[in-house]
């Protein structure tokens, strides 16, 4: 229907021009008039069928069906809600097969850290970490082929530059910090794949030490490692002392400040 409309008014408003191209010229400007009028209610009388949708389309074509609603108006399916995952389990690279290397002496005045290998086979730690959190996190990573001799020791310069051998190593952090504090911790965790977040993660934690006073950043981590009890800690050692480990225990009285002996078996009273 509204297809035979908008044609009937297109033939009239060509019959229009038609005619007015046949009247004298002297009648022109009243049929103008007229014409002009005719031809404002056309344009208009299409702009509104166009408006309310009424087209040249098929027999529902600009039609609308009231029953049905809008589509904003549309009821949404309900969304099924995504079950919470538990968090990722850590997992280590693939590296070095696990070892029983201890922190066995640290002097802080000189910022010096001595790794032990208590076994009777060598022992790989190329990709272990060394963390110091006082006052704030400070860790280095152990260079690959790191091998500590059955037995043997190896010298940590912690913050120095130098020449790396295979008895001492130079460990440069993105915040070389010294550890000459009053008080400080270290933490030496196994290889993992690199994200700050893992010095949070037990399961990573080979050894521990802390001195000085309690509640350094990873006491808690040592704590549930089972590396070192919660709240304790090891005196301050003057600045001409180290604090040495006697190879056996976790906890604070395994530990005796001494004279320093950095490379070599700790002098334990």
């Amino acid at each position: 229907m509204a297809c035979l409309l908008t044609h009937r008014l297109c033939f009239i408003f060509t019959e229009m021009i038609v005619q007015w191209r046949r009247f004298p010229r002297d009648q022109h400007d009243e049929l103008s008039r007229v014409n002009t009028r005719l031809t404002w209610f056309i344009v208009l009388t299409l702009s509104l069928w166009m408006v309310v949708g009424l087209g040249c389309g098929g027999d529902d074509g600009g039609s609308i069906d009231p029953s049905t609603p809008p589509v904003a108006m549309q009821p949404e399916a309900p969304m099924t809600p995504t079950p919470s995952m538990p968090p990722p389990t850590p997992v280590p690279l693939p590296g070095p097969a696990a070892s029983n290397v201890v922190i066995n002496e640290v002097f802080p005045e000189a910022s010096l850290i001595e790794l032990h290998n208590p076994d009777s086979t060598p022992a790989e730690i190329g990709g272990y970490w060394l963390c110091h959190t006082n006052p704030a996190l400070v860790y280095d990573q152990i260079p690959d082929n790191t091998i500590i001799d059955a037995g043997g020791f190896l010298i940590v310069h912690w913050g120095t530059t130098g020449i790396n051998t295979e008895k001492e190593l130079f460990t440069t952090p993105a915040a070389p910090l010294p550890l000459n504090k009053p008080h400080g911790e270290i933490g030496l965790y196994t290889a993992f794949g690199f994200d700050e977040g893992n010095f949070g993660v037990s399961e990573f934690l080979q050894d521990y030490v802390q001195w000085g006073e309690d509640g350094h950043w990873r006491e808690r981590v040592a704590a549930e490692a089972n590396v070192w009890p919660a709240g304790a800690f090891v005196p301050t050692p003057s600045p001409e002392q180290s604090l040495s480990f006697d190879g056996n225990g976790d906890a604070p009285e395994d530990w005796d400040v001494t004279a320093p002996t950095i490379g070599s078996a700790n002098a334990i009273p």
